[in-house]
This record gives C-alpha cells, sequence and structure tokens, in this order.
C-alpha cells in the first residue's frame, strides 16, 4: 500500500508541487501551495499549485511584493511541444504577456519594470512559441494549453485581488508584480518549420528548481518556453 501511495503521489503531480513549494522556500519567499483562487473567466473557485510571494523594493524604493503563481504538470509519457516558426521570429519585447502590474494610487512604481525587464532572465528567450500541444495524448484535449489558460487565470485574479484589497489594510505593499509559470515533469520538445517547410525537432528538458538566471536544476540548465496569451 506504501508503495501504491508514493506511486500516486507522484503520478498526480502532488509530488513536483511539494518540490517547486521547497524550492520557493529555500530561496526566501513565503509560499502557499494549494491556493485557491476565482477563475477570471468563469467566477468559479479553483485550486492553483503553489503560490510564492517575495518582498522586495521597486527601482523607487517603495515596498512592493513578486508573486509567482505556478502551475505543476506530472507528464513523464507524454511530451510537450512548443511550436516556432523560423520565417516570423516574435522576440519578447513586451513581457505583458507573462507579467501582471498592479499599485494603488501611487504611479511610477510598475510602470518602469517592463522595459528594464524585457531580455533580461528570466525574460531572456530567444523567441515566442506560437502555441504549444501535449503530443501522444488524446487530440480532443489539450492538457498543456489548459495548464497556461489556468495559470494565466491564476495570475490575473491574485492582481485583481490586490486591487480591490490594498486600500482596506494600512500595510499593503505599494504595488504586486504576479509572474505565471508552468513547470513539467516530462520532456519537452522545441519544433521549428524551416523555411523550406522541413519540420525541426529539438528536445530539451525542463527542470523545476528557481535559480538565478533562469530555471534549473543540479544537471544542465533547463529549457524554457514562452508561450503568448490570448
Amino acid at each position: 500500500m506504501d508503495d501504491q501511495v508514493a506511486k500516486w503521489v507522484e503520478t498526480s503531480g502532488r509530488g513536483l508541487e511539494l518540490r517547486v513549494a521547497r524550492a520557493f522556500h529555500r530561496v526566501g519567499a513565503r509560499v502557499e501551495p494549494s491556493f485557491i483562487y476565482e477563475d477570471v473567466r468563469t467566477g468559479t473557485s479553483r485550486e492553483g499549485d503553489v503560490l510564492a510571494t517575495f518582498e522586495w523594493l521597486s527601482p523607487s524604493k517603495a515596498a512592493m511584493h513578486l508573486e509567482v503563481v505556478v502551475e505543476c504538470k506530472h507528464s513523464a509519457n507524454k511530451p510537450w511541444v512548443a511550436f516556432y516558426d523560423r520565417t516570423t521570429p516574435r522576440d519578447i519585447t513586451n513581457i505583458n504577456s507573462w507579467v501582471r502590474f498592479a499599485h494603488g494610487s501611487q504611479v511610477g512604481l510598475t510602470e518602469p519594470l517592463g522595459d528594464l525587464w524585457a531580455a533580461r532572465p528570466p525574460f531572456d528567450w530567444g523567441q515566442v512559441a506560437t502555441h504549444i500541444v501535449t503530443a501522444l495524448a488524446d487530440d480532443r484535449n489539450n492538457p498543456s494549453n489548459d495548464a497556461v489558460r489556468q495559470v494565466l487565470s491564476a495570475a490575473a485574479s491574485r492582481r485583481d485581488v490586490y486591487l480591490k484589497t490594498q486600500q482596506e489594510a494600512l500595510h499593503k505593499p505599494r504595488a504586486v508584480v504576479v509572474i505565471a509559470l508552468v513547470v513539467i515533469t516530462g520532456p519537452l520538445y522545441e519544433c521549428r518549420l524551416s523555411p523550406s517547410g522541413q519540420v525541426e525537432p529539438e528536445f530539451g528538458q525542463i527542470s523545476a528548481q528557481p535559480g538565478h538566471g533562469g530555471w534549473r536544476s543540479g544537471r544542465p540548465r533547463g529549457r524554457r518556453v514562452a508561450v503568448p496569451r490570448r
């Protein structure tokens, strides 16, 4: 029975959630696993996997919070494939598709961050994927895209919570920045179509521990993929 429970914890993704939560805690975040948020599309309550909050100062030295909303997916037998088109590069010049900014009455706190962070870690992807698909799965469902949509909804919900409550407490941070992130256990492919129409898949492994300059583990640096908000 112990082996069965341990296997379930891993295959359900709970084990990955615990590891991600521990990794954020080790680098100084206040961590809330299995947090509840209101889906911005449907208004229903949903459960997010990991919410990590860092206290930090804005460029103008105002107290702020940096929140990382994480969706964890166990996909060992079903690779995720991110698609690119070499003929239409889409470099990251605007990070608003991955980051939610919110502040109170004081302006100038979050506005400079878009330009400061663009093309810098962890926003230093060379190109933005057009979309992402779970391979070897039922074509009627796309768990990878669902995960992206869920984590973006959770990030938007966290921003809305701040905007609704920031006037109710004297010690609320002056602003909040929310970053949406998906972490998976399985292999991650990048697939490009060459100018001649040739499919060019490239294998990589995504990692699940935050570190300086990107997401990495004790092994070589993990692959990161940026997917646009739709």
